[in-house]
């Protein structure tokens, strides 16, 4: 999976270490639009959020900011930019719904850091957007997979994650490998108690934004439906179909098994992968740019 790949190709630029890119530095393929890029079939309001971010961001301030950075690192590809900054839009998306959220992004926060320098347009976006200012966040490394607070926040931000949007070889090499955190008991019990609309514990913030809420009840009962499967699967050893290929079901299943995981999950987490490509070798081939 990701280890490997990154073995074979080197570890990605590190922000200002001013070195040019070298030939053993993962490649980042073309994407079409930078764009969040949400998955089918999500909630009619989150698409909706997804359209006033990308209207709070002026087409001419992000071009201006993308100058200065890769002015700034000439270490940076302009396909590699695009990434970081698709990396950033995920994470207003998500600070739009949850009460906290970390960046594990190093990368996506110097476009972040940039944004803030031009004061008037960021001020703007944030008054558009988010209805607030937004102090820029400092990136925080992804946590060892040992038990602990850290590593059950990060299983909670992959949950999230997952479900919202495709994860990609380019995605891991911003944020970090996924899929090595369990999700915490707590969350899973409270997650299947059904009782109550939004599971306190997934980080959802209150709202009186009608359409935010409205998100966050409708994630919760998605994520409750792939827990219910994710238990099913136990007895069956084997996700069911369309389960089998969901990232956020794997997960939750991962998490109630433990250490005694029912099936090979590195089988069942390459499948949905396979079908986004790989970094490497045949990359060179792939004409294409990404949606």
């Amino acid at each position: 999976m990701l280890g490997k790949l990154m073995n074979l190709l080197g570890e990605p630029a590190k922000i200002g270490d001013g070195e040019k890119k070298c030939e053993g530095e993962p490649v980042y393929r073309e994407l079409a639009s930078a764009e969040a890029g949400l998955l089918p079939g999500m909630p009619a309001e989150l698409a909706e959020e997804e359209r006033r971010l990308e209207e709070a961001l002026p087409e001419e301030w992000l071009l201006q900011v993308r100058e200065t950075v890769l002015r700034g690192n000439p270490e940076l590809t302009e396909e590699k930019y695009s990434w970081m900054e698709r990396e950033l839009k995920r994470h207003f998306l998500l600070i739009g719904l949850l009460r906290r959220v970390s960046l594990y992004s190093a990368e996506a926060g110097l476009i972040w850091r940039e944004l803030a320098l031009f004061e008037q347009e960021y001020q703007q976006f944030c008054e558009r957007y988010a209805g607030y200012y937004m102090q820029v966040q400092a990136a925080v490394p992804a946590p060892s997979p040992s038990p602990s607070a850290d590593s059950a926040e990060r299983a909670c931000f992959e949950l999230l994650y997952m479900l919202l949007f495709p994860v990609e070889a380019e995605n891991e090499l911003l944020l970090g490998p996924f899929n090595l955190h369990t999700l915490s008991p707590q969350l899973l019990e409270e997650l299947h108690d059904r009782g109550q609309p939004l599971c306190g514990e997934l980080g959802f913030a209150e709202t009186s934004h009608e359409s935010r809420a409205a998100v966050a009840e409708s994630l919760t009962s998605s994520l409750r439906d792939r827990l219910e499967a994710a238990r099913e699967c136990s007895a069956a050893r084997r996700l069911p179909e369309p389960h089998a290929s969901d990232p956020a079901t794997v997960l939750l299943t991962r998490s109630l098994a433990g250490e005694g995981f029912p099936f090979d999950a590195d089988e069942q987490l390459d499948a949905p992968k396979a079908e986004h490509g790989r970094l490497g070798a045949a990359r060179a081939s792939q004409k294409g740019p990404r949606p």
